[in-house]
């Protein structure tokens, strides 16, 4: 008698923190390819975002950053819980969970961070938080990162390391 009250499953919810975004528009499934000199740098989606028409700024829940070689080929992606991306100066900050995962010749690096920093037109990637670098059978934990956006020149600060050596590449780990 009572299984008929209830809340139908398909009935949308947000977190506290979406409901007290002020918002001009809300997006769902956004996606916005970011550029620098008119060739493809990585391509943002978002569950939710929110926008304000008196800002450059959008709000987004539900972050996948997808990054993208000289070749247009997939290179890495970046995922976290929130994130901001900033339309004028073409820069993103992931929150919350964020995880940076890159492919290359020499196998999987996983970067993972609770605050990571992307910047297009300058080619970096960057935290100043914590962070931990997984690759192969390595594990670096550090204070902060550093990377330019093809990954190939990685600094994580103050780190120690457990397992076995990081794999060379080219540029390389920087400790």
């Amino acid at each position: 008698m009572f299984a008929a009250c209830g809340t139908d499953a398909t009935t949308p919810t947000t977190s506290d923190a979406a409901e007290n975004l002020a918002a001009d528009q809300i997006i769902y499934g956004l996606q916005h390819v970011m550029t620098k000199d008119g060739v493809r740098q990585a391509l943002l989606e978002g569950d939710t975002a929110y926008l304000r028409q008196i800002g450059e700024q959008i709000d987004l829940i539900g972050v996948r950053l997808t990054f993208f070689d000289e070749n247009g080929r997939q290179s890495g992606t970046l995922t976290s819980n929130t994130g901001t991306y900033d339309l004028r100066g073409s820069s993103m900050v992931a929150e919350g969970n964020a995880v940076l995962r890159t492919d290359g010749e020499q196998g999987e690096r996983v970067i993972e961070t609770e605050k990571l920093h992307f910047d297009v037109q300058g080619d970096r990637l960057w935290s100043d938080e914590p962070v931990v670098m997984r690759e192969g059978g390595s594990v670096v934990r550090g204070t902060s990162f550093r990377s330019d956006a093809r990954f190939q020149n990685v600094t994580v600060t103050r780190a120690q390391t457990s397992g076995t050596a990081p794999p060379s590449r080219e540029g390389g780990i920087s400790f």
